[in-house]
């Protein structure tokens, strides 16, 4: 019972004359304001209060203890954002003295308490603090002094994950194995002139030992891979990490899985390669090179996101599965990494917490009988680029572009698309580079192959010239087509029965191969006309280190940790080895190099002058689009429309699966 004076009134209430003074900084003296929190005097009376940079006086109160419990939302999220002093800057001990030499409230003497967050807020629910920041008993407050209170920091790590989705029929690991193979026939085989003809020809040919993933290079994807930092910078407490992811229907050191390069089915398709790295890569990749007893937890993570034809609609893909989504694998995969936390409240669908930061594609393809989620948001990253191949017109590669329209016109604005010169492995890397190989390479650079075939049937007329056909004529409009494009040096036409009709074309010529048959029917006879359209050249590797120049610097520019592009590395290099030509691509590389990191939907093949487009299509550009028999040109035919090669183009469409 409240004691009572003379006059029958209340001696406590009588008596809140009382004060205490408080300003609660972090470890760098810094305050934290607008925070909401309640102070409870020595009656048990509770004062509201708001924290502001700087002291905050509170009167009218009771004598004796004070307790103070702060907004735990509110308090937790900006506290668990404060770093602890690693004691390098003396300015901090020193601005910390000046602040408790200057008298408090009434000229009282400031006092210093050292606490925790746990002696600050009541934990909710199942919140759990790091060991080191749980409740003390430290925190004693008395009415009539003035304090400053220190929080401890938070230890935490932010988390930069950078993954790397490979392309169909890409590995890294067997494209390596692959080049091993490959340089023992180059020195063995076609470069020795004792051996056997037949293995000179396969030579000629271009015909390599290996196929499939063993039979590509390293692409753009694995590159920027390899470029990717793996580091912690204590300064910033930020842990930067890669992931690679090989490529749709491969695994190392097997053979290629048919199913899964074709359908993208299987353990190795796209929806299967987006599971793994959910559920075990990127785990499996963090617990490796990092201990994370050492820390608190971790506060945020942002994930760059790259990859290349199929690779990058599993990009796409992984994007709409983490981005503001809390029902995949990494939400039960990360917590079993040993000393793995999160810190309190960490929530998925934040994307403060969790971001899509850079997301760098090559030439999306998807070509899956898997539903996958391609569209991407508005809003789904802070960057997204997008760089697309202006030579690439096969049936079964059509693209799907980031623009909402199918013809260009609207895109996000932190989005960029770029059409390139090229076909699609000139856009992601594959092709072999002379830069690759210590011996003399020209054997896998060449490309020999049947573009396209016509055929037609007609009343035998003695006399007629084989070329005198609707088949031979559409051929050399085909054929006049690339020539003018810059494919080929010249037209050559053979006809079954010359002398020269079995031998090879010569490097540079634009094909025609006439072959014909005779089949009677009733009184006539017809005549069968079958036209071949053949280009045989030698085509450089190097195309495809352009886009991937472009990709860096577009990443660079928005901070995604790469580190410093060297062109004394092979991988990289731009210049030709052992070959001289009549145009070099460091001047086109220049010219582009930028372009990525400009906002919108551009268009590269018009700004570059048309004789040197011409001579890049010429003697690096890859003619992807074949028909070299019934596999091939199932997979590799292009997409004719009204007798052109063009490419089909599918909308972004974001929340619709494809």
């Amino acid at each position: 019972m409240a004691a009572l004076a003379g006059d029958g009134t209340c001696i406590e209430c009588e008596a809140l004359t009382h004060w205490v003074e408080l300003q609660i900084i972090d470890e760098y003296n810094k305050g934290f304001a607008g925070i909401k929190g309640l102070l409870t005097d020595g009656a048990g009376t509770e004062h509201e209060i708001t924290l502001k940079d700087g002291p905050i006086l509170v009167k009218k109160l009771a004598a004796g203890p004070v307790t103070l419990v702060l907004d735990n939302e509110t308090w937790l999220a900006e506290a668990q954002t404060r770093k602890p002093d690693d004691g390098s800057d003396p300015e901090i001990a020193k601005s910390l003295d000046e602040n408790l030499t200057k008298p408090g409230n009434k000229v009282s003497v400031k006092e210093l308490q050292s606490v925790t967050t746990g002696d600050l807020i009541v934990l909710e629910g199942e919140q759990k603090l790091p060991e080191k920041h749980l409740a003390t008993s430290c925190l004693s407050l008395i009415a009539d002094n003035s304090y400053v209170i220190k929080v401890a920091g938070f230890n935490y790590l932010s988390l930069r994950i950078g993954v790397f989705f490979d392309g169909t029929g890409n590995n890294t690991e067997n494209a390596l194995n692959g080049q091993q193979e490959i340089e023992e026939w180059l020195a063995q085989v076609c470069n020795d002139p004792t051996e056997l003809e037949e293995n000179l020809e396969l030579c000629r040919e271009g015909q390599l030992p290996v196929e499939g993933s063993y039979a590509n290079d390293k692409t753009n994807v694995e590159k920027l891979y390899a470029l990717y930092l793996t580091q912690l910078d204590e300064t910033s407490s930020q842990l930067a990490a890669g992931v690679y992811v090989e490529g749709i229907g491969t695994t190392e050191g097997e053979s290629d899985n048919v199913m899964g390069s074709a359908f993208s089915l299987g353990d190795t398709s796209i929806k299967s390669r987006v599971e793994q790295v959910c559920d075990t890569l990127i785990k499996d990749r963090l617990a490796l090179i990092q201990d994370f007893s050492e820390y608190d937890g971790v506060l945020s993570i942002k994930f760059d996101v790259f990859g290349f034809s199929r690779g990058a609609a599993a990009a796409r893909h992984f994007v709409n599965t983490i981005d503001t989504k809390d029902d995949h694998g990494l939400v039960k995969s990360l917590p079993t990494i040993s000393g793995f936390g999160f810190k309190i409240g960490y929530d998925w669908t934040k994307r403060e917490d969790s971001r899509i930061g850079f997301v760098g594609i090559f030439d999306t393809v998807e070509s899956a009988v898997q539903d996958t989620l391609l569209g991407l948001s508005d809003d789904c990253a802070e960057r997204v680029v997008h760089l697309c191949a202006g030579d690439e017109y096969r049936k079964n590669f059509p693209l799907t572009r980031i623009t909402s329209d199918i013809e260009g016109r609207k895109i996000a604005s932190q989005f960029t698309e770029v059409m390139l010169p090229g076909a699609h492995s000139d856009v992601g890397g594959g092709y072999r580079s002379r830069h690759t190989y210590s011996a003399n390479a020209d054997a896998a650079m060449i490309e020999g192959s049947r573009l396209r075939y016509f055929v037609c049937s007609e009343r035998e007329i003695t006399g007629k010239l084989h070329t005198d056909n609707r088949a031979y004529q559409d051929a050399l409009k085909y054929a006049q087509l690339k020539l003018s494009e810059g494919w080929g040096d010249k037209i050559v036409t053979k006809v079954k029965g010359d002398k020269s009709y079995d031998d090879d074309f010569a490097f540079g010529e634009i094909g025609l191969k006439v072959k014909y048959r005779f089949r009677r029917q009733g009184r006539s006879t017809r005549k069968f006309i079958h036209v071949d359209v053949m280009l045989k050249r030698m085509v450089e590797g190097e195309l495809s280190r352009i886009p991937l120049h472009m990709m860096f610097e577009a990443g660079c520019h928005v901070g995604v940790p790469f580190k410093e592009w060297k062109e004394s590395n092979p991988d990289l290099k731009i210049n030709l080895k052992d070959r001289s030509l009549p145009i070099e691509l460091k001047d086109v590389d220049s010219q582009l190099l930028k372009s990525a990191c400009k906002s919108g939907v551009l268009d590269l093949r018009n700004q570059i002058d048309n004789k040197k487009y011409k001579l890049i299509r010429r003697y690096y550009c890859h003619h992807s689009s074949k028909n070299n028999g019934f596999i091939d040109g199932i997979v590799n035919s292009a997409n004719i429309v009204n007798d052109l090669p063009v490419r089909e183009y599918f909308a972004n469409t974001p929340g619709e699966e494809s």
